[in-house]
């Protein structure tokens, strides 16, 4: 079947290198950041208040402490311009 031309993306089941995969919920948008499996990050931010979330998922696999302020500067930046491109 044919993909309806309003849908973006590519299928979760077809095999794909992917180096971060996108997701968004309501105002809150971020990604998984795959690259390294040792240090699986997710990222997102309320895209209402701006506030940014960031969790090591290897080290914190429940997600408990937001790690936002220990993230390297160049992983934040990289993550904001992931979310800004899929706009």
């Amino acid at each position: 079947m044919p993909r309806p031309g309003t849908w973006r993306g590519t299928p979760l089941q077809q095999p794909v290198a992917r180096d971060f995969v996108h997701f968004q919920q309501g105002q809150e948008a971020g990604l998984f950041d795959l690259r390294n499996a040792a240090n699986l990050w997710k990222y997102w931010v309320n895209l209402r208040t701006g506030e940014e979330y960031a969790f090591n998922l290897a080290h914190d696999p429940g997600e408990r402490v937001n790690a936002i302020e220990r993230a390297a500067p160049d992983l934040k930046r990289e993550w904001r311009l992931q979310l800004l491109r899929r706009k």
